[in-house]
Formats: structure tokens, sequence, C-alpha cells
């Protein structure tokens, strides 16, 4: 992998609701380039994505963003979550 990587949303951080705005499914590696000076490349993004892990992924992670959730009950279920995976 190159240098200088950030990490990339499939949708927009600031356009999500709090079920998907911290779900590991939307991040992938992206070039800075990319990721700041032409905002995310987000048609490409989600094309490459597709290419990748498949309609199926990419179709339920966009149904998802219809999902309503308390946040912080769900900020705290992702902190317990996510705290597992690092162990």
């Amino acid at each position: 992998m190159g240098s200088n990587w950030q990490t990339g949303h499939l949708i927009a951080k600031a356009s999500l609701g709090a079920y998907l705005k911290y779900d590991l499914r939307l991040l992938r590696p992206q070039c800075a380039r990319c990721n700041l000076w032409e905002g995310g490349q987000g048609a490409l993004f989600i094309t490459r994505m597709r290419k990748i892990e498949g309609d199926e992924y990419v179709d339920k992670i966009l149904k998802d963003r219809s999902i309503t959730v308390k946040a912080y009950d769900h900020y705290l279920e992702l902190l317990e979550r996510y705290t597992k995976l690092h162990h």
C-alpha cells in the first residue's frame, strides 16, 4: 500500500444518521487527494465497493440508511462491540 492513506467513507459521514455513522462496513483506505480534495469520489467509491464486496453488500448498507436508533444507546453498544474486536 502506498503512503498518505486516509479512512474514506462510502457515504459522507456528515450525511449519515446515528446507525451508520460509525459503521465499519463503510470504511476503506483512500488516498488523501481523493478523500479531501475530491470530496471522497463518492460515485467511484461506490462502484469500486460494489466490485470488491458485491451488490448485495452495498445494497444492504444503503438500505440501512433508513434505520433510526437512539444515538447514545447505539454508540454505547458500538463501543462495547468494537472494544471486543480490539481485544
